[in-house]
């Protein structure tokens, strides 16, 4: 779950080392699901949202080597990867 917001995500699939990300929000009076988007074949298994929201890192920890990928919501737009080999874990200043 976004810390300050109404969005989540879920990884999916069933490719070895590939897997999607799909992006949901629970906005409005109402709170119906509203499906964002969907990212294919991400290098992917843990997602980490900023603490002001907005901004989603997908990262591939452990067995996939440290691959990560900044993604703004907000835009909708993959704002860079990088690779940080052997990476376990991923913080926020």
């Amino acid at each position: 779950w976004e810390p300050v917001g109404s969005r989540f995500g879920v990884i999916h699939g069933d490719s070895p080392g590939r897997f999607d990300v799909s992006l949901y929000s629970m906005e409005g009076v109402d709170g119906q699901l509203k499906h964002l988007t969907t990212l294919e074949k991400k290098k992917a298994n843990n997602l980490f949202w900023s603490p002001q929201g907005g901004i989603l890192v997908m990262a591939g920890l452990g067995n996939m080597n440290g691959t990560l990928e900044w993604y703004n919501v907000n835009e909708s737009e993959s704002m860079g990867t990088g690779e940080h080999f052997m990476c376990t874990d991923v913080g926020w200043d």
